[in-house]
């Protein structure tokens, strides 16, 4: 597992593509093609019900926690690996840091190296954050930030 700048590249450019209306975060994970080459396949955080309309305003914005109405970056790359039937190579590119929920899903998957963005726009010591870090130090994986 090696750390490859064009990760987070990928990372960054699935980022922007998200519509999700609160941070926009990007996922790429690692995996070799049947050429030998290392490719990725990326996720964003996106809503992942009905867009638009009463929905959003009178539902989702008033909610203090809107990540948790979101599909993850890191779930939606995940989904799309499994899809796709996609041998990942244990390494993750995150344009910011993960949520539990996500760092679990991130060790199930087998990642075991995390490349964080020097742009990240999350607080370490947020909760969710918080108890993401505690479980990927738990169970060894490694994450590093962009320097």
């Amino acid at each position: 597992m090696e750390f490859n700048p064009q990760g987070l590249e990928e990372a960054l450019e699935a980022a922007e593509d998200s519509d999700f209306p609160g941070r926009k975060t990007g996922c790429a994970l690692g995996y070799t093609d049947l050429e030998g080459r290392e490719r990725f396949v990326t996720g964003t955080n996106d809503i992942f019900i009905y867009k638009g309309g009463d929905l959003w305003d009178k539902y989702i914005r008033p909610v203090k926690k809107p990540y948790e109405w979101a599909l993850h970056a890191e779930l939606a790359a995940i989904a799309s690996a499994a899809g796709s039937q996609l041998d990942l190579n244990g390494v993750a590119y995150l344009t910011g840091s993960p949520c539990l929920q996500c760092a679990i899903a991130l060790f199930n998957a087998g990642i075991q190296l995390i490349v964080i963005s020097k742009d990240d726009p999350f607080k370490k010591n947020e909760y969710h954050i918080k108890e993401a870090f505690e479980f990927l130090e738990d169970y060894d994986v490694t994450v590093v930030r962009e320097v």
